[in-house]
């Protein structure tokens, strides 16, 4: 098997430099490389605002700029590849400065060789692959202990003072007082349950732990198992549910992940729509895709909204057309499943109008090869 590709930036005034940095790049083995060069700072902030670069290498001397330019502008970003500071410089304070202003390696001109520069870029992009992984379990960390402090002891605290009403007011109170606490309570730890499910979900599906299983899944038949489930809620609404599905429409993916997907992206129209509406479902054959649409007639969003719809960073739950409760994770856990599944999601909106979600699905075995 081929390793992947590194994308290098190379940030070099030098000609000569240049020269001889590919000849020690071409030495490396079995490392491959994508090489992009550029003379300077604002050069290589456009290449990184256009395309994809997985490691930057540059010189500390750049005309009348420095390397520390280069990255104090990529400090502002999360998303910045490592950098690898180089210069025939022999200065320990050169060295200190690099490092505290985020280069992540410190190379001379002079003692370079390829074996030491191949063992630094492969340092730097396995401690830089750490550093993310990192960030992103302490997000869903504090993201969890988020959810857990505010969307889940709330729901107990009143569930618990629901049911200590009820146990000392049992013979004082009539039974249809009773009945109405009795019925909240049944409803909060609805809502309890359902967004703790999501909760681990979510939880699992941020690590390696989530087995993916795929297997061929006719369509028409996941439609009958996910119309059921969500019987009930659309005849509260009085919602009408239309399905248009291709007959032999198949997806080939995890059929509990897939009924996840479509039984939240439903459940996410249903509590938008304003009663009486109808709740469209789509489900085509594209290629080697089988497409999900999911089309409401309900609130729809604003444009800052939708854009920050599966930022894990942002608060993006609102109150339903029937001031159902929210807390953000359906559709977190929604792209997530859909990504594991080899599959893609889109969402067009239009405030006041409605919210289209499409999600794209295999309809036959993916490979899993680099």
């Amino acid at each position: 098997m081929e390793s992947p590709v590194i994308r290098l930036l190379l940030v070099e005034d030098d000609r000569e430099d240049v020269f001889l940095f590919r000849k020690l790049l071409n030495k490396i083995r079995p490392l491959r490389f994508d090489l992009v060069v550029c003379e300077g700072v604002k050069e290589a902030l456009k290449i990184l605002d256009q395309q994809h670069i997985d490691l930057i290498i540059s010189d500390f001397v750049l005309g009348l700029e420095s390397g520390l330019d280069l990255l104090k502008h990529l400090r502002k970003s999360e998303t910045a590849p490592p950098v690898i500071m180089i210069t025939s410089m022999d200065q320990r304070e050169v060295d200190i400065a690099c490092m505290r202003a985020g280069a992540k390696e410190y190379l001379k001109k002079g003692s370079m060789t390829s074996e030491l520069l191949d063992r630094t870029i492969r340092y730097t992009l396995r401690n830089h692959q750490a550093e993310q992984d990192l960030k992103a379990a302490l997000n869903v960390r504090d993201q969890m202990l988020s959810i857990i402090s505010h969307d889940i002891c709330a729901p107990i605290a009143t569930l618990r003072s629901t049911f200590k009403f009820c146990a000392e007011q049992v013979e004082q109170q009539p039974t249809p007082t009773l009945k109405k606490f009795l019925s909240r309570g049944e409803t909060n730890a609805e809502q309890l349950l359902d967004l703790t499910t999501k909760l681990l979900h979510w939880a699992r599906a941020q690590t390696d732990h989530l087995v993916v299983a795929p297997e061929v899944i006719e369509c028409v038949d996941l439609i009958r198992t996910v119309h059921a489930a969500l019987e009930p809620v659309l005849h509260g609404k009085e919602l009408e549910l239309v399905a248009e599905v291709e007959q032999d429409a198949i997806i080939y993916a995890d059929r509990e992940m897939v009924e996840t997907v479509l039984r939240n992206l439903l459940s996410n129209a249903i509590k938008f729509s304003h009663h009486g509406k109808t709740v469209y479902l789509t489900i085509r054959t594209v290629k080697d895709e089988t497409h999900l649409i999911v089309r409401d007639e309900g609130l729809g969003m604003g444009e800052e909204l939708r854009a920050s719809l599966f930022d894990q960073r942002k608060k993006t739950s609102r109150p339903g057309t029937s001031n159902e409760a929210g807390h953000g994770l359906g559709l977190m856990l929604v792209k997530s499943f859909v990504q594991r599944n080899h599959g893609a999601i889109e969402v067009e909106s239009e405030l006041g109008v409605g919210t289209t979600f499409t999600v794209k699905l295999p309809n036959h075995v993916v490979s899993t090869k680099s």
